[in-house]
């Protein structure tokens, strides 16, 4: 996990700006977005879904999802009337 955690930190580096990283920075801050990251890590899932795995109530885990995906880091597919999310590519 360390060697992981240093490659990706030398590739934002290499690859952003300094205002471009505390912006990203910042946008991993916060326990509540940390546990869906790792929710998600376990592939797709409905707004339910993930709210169970990350243990939060699901408007805690809606406010969150919209922050990531803002910052690019979540996205959404439309299944019918479900919406499923996933960590960007």
């Amino acid at each position: 996990m360390k060697n992981s955690l240093k490659t990706l930190l030398r590739t934002i580096k290499e690859s952003k700006s300094r205002r471009s990283l505390l912006n990203d920075m910042r946008l991993l801050t916060g326990k509540g977005r940390w546990a869906i990251l790792l929710a998600l890590l376990d592939g797709p899932a409905n707004l339910k879904t993930i709210a169970e795995r990350a243990g939060m109530t699901s408007t805690a885990s809606c406010h969150q999802i919209k922050k990531l995906k803002r910052g690019g880091v979540a996205v959404s597919r439309e299944e019918g009337r479900e919406v499923f999310y996933s960590l960007a590519e």
